[in-house]
């Protein structure tokens, strides 16, 4: 056990780093809530990655960009870290992606999505075939290596059961996969990839933990979830999840495959701010 100061004060550091806001200088902030929360540690050197419980505020914290170059990995709790260690890895390494679904949920198209969904993924639903009914059946057609979904995220702060991917409408359903049918649905797979915005961040309950699309893909059967705790710019993502996926790929597990991309993405003058690379998580199995 290692005291770091004083609940409040941390909060107030966090909120006040608006590290999101690519117009705000981010590096003094970075560097606080290193030397605040992550140097009273005093990992070694040796130590390359490091698996956090969050609680409070930390829960929506772009926790992985106070560690510096170390990996790291979230989880709700060390017994979900213990189920997820039980599950099995795909047989197969097929990746399912979806791009730029069809739907006037936003009024709007993620043109830049389809290009990433077909750079990443096995087999792709875009645009029209994007649908809600079509992802639910692919979900329970295999243990997939990674189920890529490229949307727009609806994010419902009041109820988060009700937060939603806007997927492609069909006679069946309305095209809003909320966190509630996630939980009903069998998604088996080693990684689901919301790039989304901010469907990686749940509201968090005292006594249930985390409630939101994290939570409910790890009840439906993946292992783990990566997703941004804040809304994310669409050219950053796709040059982000080129990288993810390449260093996974290349045998780098995925918290390393991250820790790759959002370097070589940080290294890129346009996105050198965290705005556009330090909000995304990993959360599960390492």
């Amino acid at each position: 056990r290692v005291a770091v100061g004083r609940r409040a004060d941390i909060d107030t550091m966090l909120r006040n780093a608006v590290l999101e806001d690519a117009t705000t200088p981010a590096d003094d902030p970075l560097r606080a809530l290193a030397a605040r929360l992550v140097a009273p540690l005093g990992l070694s050197s040796r130590i390359t990655r490091v698996r956090v419980v969050p609680s409070g505020p930390l829960t929506t914290a772009p926790v992985p960009a106070f560690f510096g170059d170390r990996q790291v990995v979230m989880l709700p709790s060390v017994t979900v870290a213990r189920m997820l260690a039980e599950r099995s890895n795909a047989d197969e390494p097929r990746i399912l992606a979806i791009g730029d679904p069809s739907s006037d949920a936003l009024g709007s198209r993620l043109l830049g999505s389809a290009e990433e969904a077909d750079a990443v993924g096995s087999r792709t639903l875009i645009g029209e075939a994007a649908t809600e009914t079509a992802f639910r059946d692919a979900l329970s057609e295999r243990t997939w290596r990674a189920v890529h979904v490229a949307c727009h995220g609806l994010v419902d702060p009041v109820n988060p059961l009700r937060s939603a991917l806007s997927l492609a409408p069909s006679k069946a359903h309305d095209g809003l996969l909320t966190v509630s049918e996630v939980l009903g649905t069998a998604a088996r797979a080693d990684l689901v990839v919301l790039s989304a915005c901010s469907v990686g961040r749940d509201r968090v309950y005292e006594q249930e933990g985390g409630i939101g699309f994290v939570h409910a893909f790890f009840v439906s059967g993946a292992q783990r979830v990566l997703g941004s705790v804040w809304n994310v710019d669409d050219g950053a993502t796709n040059e982000l999840m080129r990288r993810f996926h390449a260093a996974w790929a290349n045998g780098a597990s995925p918290a390393a495959a991250l820790r790759t991309a959002q370097t070589e993405v940080r290294a890129m003058p346009r996105y050198a701010h965290p705005a556009y690379w330090a909000g995304w998580v990993l959360w599960g199995a390492p």
